[in-house]
């Protein structure tokens, strides 16, 4: 199938042999996408070959990439899924290497969509989605634990997948377009679903996020990817916007590719006006302090005009005791 090539160790050995002897990359190229043709469209018989030591569960509820029951088959090199004995879709653990258990809003009984992706959410064709209730295992695997479907899955995948999320930090209601579904926030990506074309949207692709259209009862929210690409959700209840954006706050600062972006453009903008100002301040020489001198030529001042009086009035003095004796 499309997006998996493969390994060809499940060749006979002797193929096997002659195929690793091929050098010119597009002929190997092609002697895997022909396996993988026949590895996908053969009859009935190559289904039950493929599943050989696999862990299988039957019987599942899948609405993703089809809604129809499915047998999902655990493998030690990939994941096959299986429609009345034909192979519809596998691949292998570096291409499904995200599971997320995502609770489904208003329904009468617990249920979940268990979602299995790629984590770069750039091939999402290729996921698959399940919907499990709250039942147990042994309806579905032969020998299953005494625990639900839900946590026998999640345990079977667990060995295999690079991230398995047991539940979302949170998830609303939302709109995209016409479309309603579920917005999830999870630690490290924000998956919108459940309808074709699922969206997966990693936080290390995600330049920023704001809030528009704000209303009395609702608002939007804008995601904005690095390559330039923009995914907008509207019709969500402002109740639910505190957990929404402490959810935003806390992933970008933890996320240190976003605050290093934050830092860079910091530097880029330059002081401010009122630090340019300051430092422009900062340079200019002192200014000389005269208030001493000006202190002392007032001092010489006062000095010399009340010794000038006093000289005077020693005269007058004077001249009046002269003339008293006269």
């Amino acid at each position: 199938m499309p997006g998996y090539s493969p390994p060809v160790s499940m060749l006979p050995s002797a193929l096997q042999t002659r195929v690793d002897a091929v050098e010119d990359p597009v002929v190997k190229q092609l002697i895997k996408d022909i396996v993988a043709f026949y590895d996908t469209e053969t009859p009935e018989a190559n289904a039950q070959d493929i599943i050989k030591d696999a862990e299988v569960y039957r019987g599942l509820g899948m609405i993703l990439p089809e809604r129809r029951r499915a047998d999902i088959a655990i493998k030690q090199d990939r994941l096959v899924v299986i429609v009345k004995d034909k192979v519809i879709a596998q691949g292998d653990w570096e291409m499904y290497d995200l599971v997320a258990c995502l609770p489904v809003p208003d329904r009468p009984k617990p249920t979940w969509n268990v979602v299995i992706a790629n984590s770069t959410g750039k091939d999402p064709a290729s996921s698959i989605v399940l919907t499990l209730t709250d039942v147990a295992a042994d309806k579905f695997i032969e020998n299953a634990k005494p625990v639900s479907i839900r946590q026998a899955l999640l345990d079977s995948l667990r060995p295999y997948v690079k991230e398995v999320y047991d539940e979302p930090v949170l998830h609303v209601t939302v709109h995209q377009g016409s479309r309603e579904g579920v917005l999830s926030f999870l630690h490290r990506y924000i998956i919108f679903g459940y309808r074709k074309p699922l969206t997966i949207l990693p936080l290390s692709q995600i330049s920023n996020l704001s809030y528009t259209v704000v209303t009395r009862l609702t608002f939007n929210i804008v995601v904005v990817l690095t390559s330039g690409e923009k995914h907008e959700f509207s019709m969500i209840s402002h109740d639910s916007y505190e957990a929404i954006n402490q959810w935003v706050t806390d992933r970008y600062l933890e996320d240190l590719s976003l605050a290093e972006e934050r830092r860079a453009k910091k530097q880029r903008a330059g002081p401010s006006e009122l630090e340019a100002a300051a430092e422009e301040a900062s340079q200019l020489p002192e200014a000389e302090d005269d208030s001493d001198e000006e202190e002392a030529e007032f001092s010489e001042e006062s000095d010399s005009e009340s010794g000038g009086e006093e000289e005077e009035e020693s005269d007058n003095a004077g001249s009046e005791a002269e003339e008293s004796d006269s």
